[in-house]
């Protein structure tokens, strides 16, 4: 009997993992949002972000490397208006075209304010020390 034959369980569970283990006194990362509330709309913001954009984007040079850098030297919500943001975020493509961005438009506007507030937020949390460093 071939390995195909006999099913998944003849290898071991992923790579030999056995355990996981969680370290919550672990240091945060440059792109959370040190002070904001838990409860509050910059955290559910942060959360948005952290599952839908930090793949591709960076804060505080923390992220993906797809598009851009949205909070150092300048944050995104410093040179472009929540408005257009909210349209850009939603469209991409009526804005860019060939834009690698992909289309959220399934995001509902409080979903939108709270990304933008989670970012707007992160303006006065910059790490502009780690420009020079890379």
């Amino acid at each position: 009997m071939t390995r195909e034959a006999k099913g998944f369980e003849e290898w071991p569970w992923p790579h030999q993992v056995y355990k996981l283990e969680v370290n919550y006194q672990a240091e945060k990362a440059d792109h959370y949002p040190e002070g904001a509330l838990e409860d509050s709309q910059v955290m559910l913001g942060y959360n948005k972000f952290k599952n839908l954009c930090v793949a591709c984007h960076t804060v505080n040079l923390e992220g993906g490397e797809i598009g851009p850098e949205l909070n150092i030297p300048q944050n995104i919500t410093e040179y472009r208006e929540i408005p257009y943001l909210k349209q850009f975020i939603k469209n991409p493509s009526s804005f860019r075209a060939r834009s690698r961005m992909m289309t959220f438009d399934f995001l509902a506007d409080e979903d939108l304010d709270s990304i933008l507030a989670y970012l707007s937020y992160m303006a006065d949390h910059k790490k502009l020390d780690k420009i020079n460093a890379h």
